[in-house]
C-alpha cells in the first residue's frame, strides 16, 4: 500500500485491534450503540468520516484514510522511532490533539496540543538518551490509560471497553519493545 516500512507495521498493529470479524472470518461493519462514533469498519467511524460509506469500506481504502489523516496528517511519520507510533495509534483512539498532548506531557514541554518546534525539540532532547526515550515512551503509555480509566470514571457505560483499551496499550508496549520503566 505504501513505501513507508514504518507505517506497514503501524498500520498492521492498529487493524489487529480495531477489525471486527464474524463467523466466517470476513471484516464486518459494527453497530454498537454504545459507541458514539457509529457505524464503524476498520476503526473508520461515521461520526468521524461523514462522507464515506463505512459499510462498505475496503482494508485499503481504511489504509488511505489513516495514512493521510493520522499518520502523516498527526506529524507521527515524521517523529522518531517509537514516538510516532504511539501518537498514531493513539490519534486513531483519541484524536491528534490529545495523542499530541500526551506527548508532549511525555517529553515535558508545554502542552498546547501542537506538534511545533518546542516539541519536536522536546522529543529530540530525550530521544537523545536512551534511558530518557524509553522513559518517555512508557510515559505516553501510561498517560493514554489513565485517560481510558478517567473516561470510564466520567462515564461508566463506557466501561465495557476499558479492559480492551488497556490490553491494546499494553500490546502496543510489547509491540514498541517498551517494558514499564
Amino acid at each position: 500500500m505504501s513505501s513507508d516500512a514504518r507505517f506497514d507495521k503501524i498500520i498492521g498493529f492498529t487493524l489487529e485491534h480495531e477489525v471486527v470479524k464474524n463467523s466466517r472470518g470476513e471484516v464486518i461493519a459494527e453497530h454498537d450503540p454504545a459507541d458514539p462514533g457509529g457505524t464503524t469498519k476498520f476503526g473508520i467511524d461515521k461520526a468521524s468520516h461523514p462522507r464515506v460509506d463505512v459499510e462498505n469500506l475496503t482494508e485499503e481504502d481504511a489504509k488511505k484514510i489513516y495514512f493521510d489523516e493520522n499518520w502523516v496528517g498527526t506529524g507521527a511519520s515524521s517523529l522518531p522511532l517509537g514516538f510516532g507510533e504511539i501518537v498514531f495509534d493513539m490519534s486513531v483512539l483519541d484524536g491528534t490533539g490529545r495523542a499530541i498532548r500526551v506527548l508532549q506531557k511525555a517529553v515535558g514541554v508545554d502542552v498546547d496540543g501542537g506538534l511545533g518546534k518546542q516539541t519536536r525539540d522536546g522529543v529530540d532532547a530525550v530521544n537523545s538518551d536512551d534511558t530518557k526515550r524509553r522513559t518517555a515512551l512508557d510515559r505516553m503509555i501510561d498517560l493514554r490509560e489513565q485517560r481510558y480509566h478517567d473516561l470510564v470514571d466520567s462515564n461508566p457505560k463506557l466501561g465495557r471497553f476499558l479492559k480492551g483499551w488497556l490490553n491494546r496499550s499494553e500490546d502496543l508496549r510489547k509491540f514498541l519493545d517498551i517494558a514499564h520503566v
